[in-house]
């Protein structure tokens, strides 16, 4: 089905599209709609010396130029083809840079803006291609542009140089024509003949020839025409006139206008059009920056009081960790941002709200095919994470991969686009333009799906994958065909493949596999050979085309039989070990030897632990030296650098050093080493370039020692002893720290430990849900309690945050991996929100006061099936996306779920902690780690219960095998005096209720496939709907009942039966018919570990002991009550225990 622009925007008749006008007529002419040239603001003015035109003095210089370069170069206005008048751009911003385009167009020529990070290379082949006869360029960009010239047969004399600021270049160079000297020409020369082009002409010829990175090699020209220009910019015009009228201020009879941000580069799509052209038509002022520097920016918005920022990703990224400098500006006159070129992470949007809440944070997607904006949105209607509503007079449809077209909200499929500002083509490429361009419709490549905004209702455009080979770097675009033909020159490469990871600050950034050539020899260490080969691109590629992502050595490059290289293979096996929302890529990790290819299956049948936990405290307190803090790795990555999570750190680095003391001496004397490299997490970076090998003699240096035994078992360390082992340990493997929750006893030993942070390679991340995030950047690193280490507000960037949203993020991963972010190689992490008791300035509720900030009223599970289970996370069921309320948890599972309202019990009494599941990529495996939590049957806000019905279906799926959860008392602890913690009697009527929920689940998936069974054949499994329903009145509410008894100390509170009901099993009579409910003991496979057990520091056996008898006493219990056996196991963690899954 189509969709297209909402009611609210106004409409466009597209009939009215000028298409028999160039583009400067529709730009400097009134008759045209523009706004009137003498009330506009100076069309572009320069942000570092002021230097600026008046819009009549802009139309004036245009005619001026246009009759010098007619003289000059022969160009007459209704002679020869526009393919005849290309001239090519090869410059920095500057306030000129429109009037060399509207004077080309006033000839009927074609401009040609080449990327001025492009280089000799990159820059001959679009002169070659394009046919440039010209070539205008600015001073710090001569050389390569003399160069370049030279190769495609340019001459010397027709290159020409546009004015920049003295403070972009420091020298000048005689000998060429300016375009300032053109203009003195023209002022003397008669007036030009007016275009004279009939009906339709505008829509024909191209105006524009900006080169589109393609999948195929080297970028593609795409020709765009007047009427694609003039059309998107009276598209953007009317979708944002409403917003624009309402900020006209009372009184005042002129359109309103505002000074913009002209800081991207021109020669990108989206400068051009939105920036360049569409504010100067409405009479706003473009502030020309020529490049990105930070003060320079930030200035320029001050004194120019600049209204709307036009912003890539990584600039806002920069603003928001760089807060402090960011405060001593003056940023009052921003009403709004404009972002686009890249996706723009939700949290950062988030980040950046908070700076400014009163900045209109818009997106806007397109491609240089569409003539730039598809979708934007407005003020009024901002959707964090979408692109926006579709302007006026674009159709767009959604379709599948099998050419099926979506009718569906939330259904994903390819974005195909048809309207007037749709381009020409390819130039010279007709078999891209057959492939691009179908029936009208441009197939954007790009996979999407349609939502409707919660609150308005509006239809938004939502980008979820990229199905084109290409890579985008920051809003630049990398083809990797490209990158392999110049990777295949290099004398180690035998075979090469080229895909795009993510990276936070900059979309994307490639990432090449290698297969090696045999001349490489053994001696020749990976790391050595796969810095030659990134060199080799730096040599000869513009920046953004660096093979920021590394360098990994693998078998062979995966291809289909017929020789296409299967990139998704690797895309795909990549996106399950990096796949991240708001955080940074590594740098370029140690290239690995190999890289299996293999398809494994999703649930492997090895017996190999997928996951390996590692206790480093166990205690609560009050001992400094044990308190909570684990280790967390996929055992897929082999120890790779980087692998290791650590979650809590409240001992840390002094634990990891006590487990190596059991093996490996305290101290031991320094060995004699060669010239020092940095340690790394990737490839290492000499102190000095070009890097030189320096040959080791064996006795040097300290053979390797690796470990047989013990937690760190297969580790190869490099030092002789445990405190320095410990260090590389903390340095080079544990890359992340996720955190619960800001108490002292969960962080005190990563606080302490940042002093060894100094010799890692890049920022520790810490990650963890905003709330912690916060209370640490205020309360911790706030150069008060400890020093401002982070790398925000002016830290000295040790340490990095990743904010986390609460209950993973739906745009990120595919099936059951949905949600989860990765933190760490091979790890991702989906968080939710538990109660850790109350503050104590508040009173404890009366019982008819719990169920408030962010408690509801116990879930009815009853009104479940299995089905409904596995869909069961926040925000799928616990609220919309983008519309939780911090402390709320909205449970609406679907129309069954009755609706639960809150009260007004006052929210900041609740201390809010964490509870993490964690899922290995390479086998879907999980375990589930708890910070400090409290019992849902005494909390005020109870948030176990939407816990238990994420950990249901996991467990019935044999995906989770392992529950890390705190009981710091033993029973004799009333709750009266719990502090937030469980007892014992607590973590059995807790798990008691997991227990019924998987059973409930087990049943459902039996029932289901009973019925499946039941048509084809006859194998003693007889159900009919009289069991069905009999079962679902006996499994009413089992939630509600156990949640709702107060627990009696040294007592298990059980379930009571509902009148009519069975507690247990269901009572079938008869010979035909048998019980589809499972057996018992359904959490049978997992290992329940108790963790943060506060020692009684008195004589006698340690209070673990007394807490495991208590936990198998109540687990037995249950037994003899009649539940049924739990089947988990208990284990009372010890600080250098290690745990496997």
């Amino acid at each position: 089905m189509p969709f297209y622009a909402p009611d609210w925007v106004p409409k466009l008749p597209l009939d009215d599209i000028p298409d028999s006008i160039p583009i400067n007529k529709f730009m400097l002419d009134e008759n045209y709609g523009r706004h009137p040239l003498g009330y506009s603001r100076p069309p572009f003015a320069c942000g570092l010396t002021g230097k600026q035109y008046s819009a009549l003095e802009v139309k004036e210089r245009v005619e001026f130029l246009a009759r010098g370069l007619s003289k000059e170069l022969g160009f007459l206005p209704n002679q020869g083809s526009e393919w005849d008048k290309v001239i090519g751009l090869f410059c920095v911003n500057t306030i000129d840079t429109l009037t060399l385009a509207w004077a080309t167009h006033r000839l009927g020529g074609i401009q040609s803006p080449a990327n001025a990070a492009y280089t000799v290379q990159e820059l001959e082949h679009q002169l070659r291609d394009s046919g440039a006869k010209c070539l205008f360029t600015c001073l710090p960009l001569l050389d390569l542009a003399l160069q370049a010239s030279k190769t495609v047969g340019i001459p010397e004399s027709r290159i020409y140089l546009l004015d920049v600021p003295d403070a972009v270049v420091d020298k000048q160079r005689d000998g060429y024509k300016t375009l300032n000297q053109l203009i003195d020409e023209g002022k003397k020369l008669a007036k030009l003949e007016e275009l004279n082009w009939s009906k339709g002409e505008g829509a024909s010829r191209t105006a524009f020839l900006c080169y589109s990175s393609g999948t195929s090699g080297l970028p593609k020209g795409v020709m765009i025409s007047h009427k694609n220009v003039i059309a998107n910019v009276l598209q953007m015009a009317t979708f944002e006139g409403p917003w624009r009228k309402s900020l006209i201020e009372p009184g005042n009879q002129s359109d309103y206008t505002e000074n913009v941000l002209g800081l991207l580069p021109l020669n990108h799509i989206y400068a051009l059009v939105v920036i360049a052209h569409l504010g100067v038509y409405r009479g706003d002022g473009v502030i020309v920056l020529p490049k990105f520097e930070f003060k320079s920016f930030l200035e320029a918005i001050q004194k120019y009081k600049i209204a709307c920022l036009y912003l890539v990703p990584p600039i806002i990224i920069t603003m928001t960790k760089s807060r402090d400098v960011v405060k001593q500006y003056d940023l009052s006159s921003v009403k709004s941002i404009f972002t686009g070129a890249a996706p723009l992470g939700e949290e950062t949007a988030e980040d950046l709200q908070s700076m400014f809440p009163s900045w209109a944070i818009r997106q806007g997607y397109g491609l240089t095919e569409s003539s730039t904006v598809i979708c934007s949105t407005i003020p009024n209607d901002v959707y964090f994470g979408s692109s926006g509503s579709l302007m006026p007079g674009i159709e767009a449809r959604i379709v599948t991969p099998e050419g099926e077209e979506v009718t569906k909200y939330d259904t994903p499929g390819e974005l195909w686009v048809k309207g007037p500002a749709i381009v020409l083509g390819y130039l010279n490429n007709p078999k891209a333009t057959e492939e691009t361009f179908v029936d009208g419709y441009l197939k954007t490549g790009d996979e999407a799906v349609v939502r409707k905004h919660p609150k308005s209702g509006h239809e938004h455009i939502f980008i979820v994958d990229r199905l084109k080979e290409l890579i985008k770097v920051k809003g630049l675009q990398v083809a990797p065909a490209e990158l392999e033909a110049h990777l295949l020159t290099h004398p180690s490469v035998n075979d090469c493949v080229v895909i795009g990871v993510p990276s936070d600050r900059e979309g994307e950034v490639p990432k090449a596999f290698v297969v090696k050539s045999p001349s490489v020899g053994l001696e020749d260490s990976d790391r050595m050979v796969a810095r030659d080969i990134a060199r080799h691109v730096e040599q000869h590629k513009a920046k953004h085309k660096w093979l920021k992502g590394g360098v990994e050595f693998i078998d062979v490059v995966p291809k289909s039989p017929s020789g296409k290289i299967l990139r998704r293979l690797l895309r795909d096996q990549e996106k399950e070990k990096r796949r991240k929302q708001g955080s940074k890529l590594p740098r370029p990790r140690r290239a690995r030897a190999s890289l299996s290819l293999e398809m494994k299956p999703r649930h492997s049948q090895t017996n190999k632990a997928a996951i390996q936990v590692i206790c480093l405290g166990s205690g609560g307190g009050p001992s400094e030296d044990n308190v909570t803090g684990l280790l967390v790795r996929s055992t897929a990555t082999e120890w790779a650098r980087g692998s290791l999570l650590a979650v809590d750190a409240g001992s840390h680095l002094a634990a990891i050093t006590r487990i190596f003391e059991k093996n490996l001496p305290n101290e031991a004397p320094a060995p004699e080493l060669p010239p020092q490299e940095m340690e790394t997490d990737g490839i290492s970076s000499p102190t000095s370039s070009p890097p030189t090998r320096n040959p080791i003699q064996p006795k040097t240096l300290p053979e390797p020692i690796v470990l047989d035994n013990g937690p760190f078992a297969g580790l190869s360390l490099p030092h002789a002893s445990a405190r320095a082992n410990a260090a590389h340990v903390v340095r080079a493997h544990v890359s992340t720290y996720l955190i619960t929750h800001p108490h002292l006893d969960h962080l005190s030993g990563f606080a302490i430990n940042t002093a060894a942070f100094h010799a890692t390679s890049r920022p520790k991340r810490l990650a963890a849900l905003p709330f912690t995030v916060e209370a640490i950047k205020r309360h911790i690193f706030n150069d008060v309690i400890w020093p401002n280490l982070t790398d925000e507000d002016g830290g000295v960037g040790f340490v990095s945050f990743q904010r986390l949203r609460e209950g993973g993020d739906i745009m990120v991963g595919t099936g059951e991996g949905r949600g989860y972010i990765e933190v760490c190689e091979g790890l991702g992490v989906k968080g939710f929100k538990v109660s850790h008791g109350n503050c104590m300035k508040e009173p404890l509720p009366s019982r008819s006061q719990r169920g408030s900030l962010g408690s509801i009223s116990e879930p009815d599970y009853s009104a479940l099936k299995g089905s409904d289970y596995r869909n069961l996370s926040i925000p799928h069921v616990f609220g919309t996306p983008g519309e939780q309320t911090p402390g709320h948890n909205y449970y609406s599972p679907g129309p069954q779920a009755r609706n639960y309202t809150s009260d007004p019990t006052p929210q900041h009494s609740v201390v809010d902690s964490t509870a993490f599941f964690i899922r290995d990529y390479d086998t879907s495996k999980e375990v589930l780690i708890f910070g400090d939590v409290e019992p849902d049957s005494i909390s005020r806000v109870p948030r176990l219960a939407n816990i238990w019905a994420e950990a249901a279906p996991k467990i019935a799926e044999g995906l989770l095998g392992g529950i890390f959860i705190e009981c710091s008392y033993d029973d004799s602890q009333p709750d009266a005096v719990l502090f937030g913690h469980l007892a014992p009697r607590h973590v059995v009527a807790e798990l008691k209720t997991l227990a019924q929920l998987v059973k409930d689940e087990k049943t459902t998936r039996a029932l289901d496939r009973a019925q499946r069974k039941r048509k084809r054949s006859s194998n003693g499994l007889n159900i009919t709907m009289d069991d069905i329903t009999d079962y679902k009145k006996r499994s009413k509410s089992v939630i509600t009942r156990s949640s709702s008894m107060q627990p009696r100390r040294g007592s298990l509170p059980l379930m009571v039966p509902e009148e009519g009901s069975q507690a247990n099993t269901p009572d079938h009579t008869g010979t035909e018919r048998s019980t589809p409910v499972p057996a018992d003991a359904p959490l049978q496979g997992v290992k329940v570990v108790i963790i943060h057990i506060k020692d009684t520091m008195e004589d006698g056996p340690h209070v673990g002991e007394r807490i495991l008898t208590q936990l198998n006493e109540h687990a037995d219990a249950l037994d003899v009550e009649g539940f049924g056996k739990l089947g988990c196991e208990f284990v009372i963690s010890k600080s250098g225990e290690d745990y496997h899954f």
